[in-house]
């Protein structure tokens, strides 16, 4: 039972992290494409740094959140729920 809710009580957590890669994967795809179709170089030059940070950085951020949520849910399944 305790599992259940702390499951239920993490789902959202989950669902912001997607949400936030989504809305990376598509600001450096706009970006992309305004800065080679208006040949603007600093927006090239901003969405080759996002896309860095989101595919060096993100999924850093990514694997600590799931650590951390799979030592609560250990701890949390060995107290009992408590």
């Amino acid at each position: 039972m305790a599992l259940s809710n702390t499951l239920s009580q993490l789902s959202g957590a989950v669902m912001a992290i997607v949400l936030a890669m989504i809305f990376a994967g598509l600001g450096v795809y706009i970006l992309t494409e305004m800065g080679t179709q208006g040949n603007i170089s600093i927006l090239s030059n901003l969405s080759t740094d996002l896309g860095v940070w989101a595919t060096t950085w993100f999924p850093i951020i990514l694997l600590v959140v799931a650590a951390s949520l799979i030592i609560v849910l250990l701890i949390k399944g060995f107290s009992g729920g408590r």
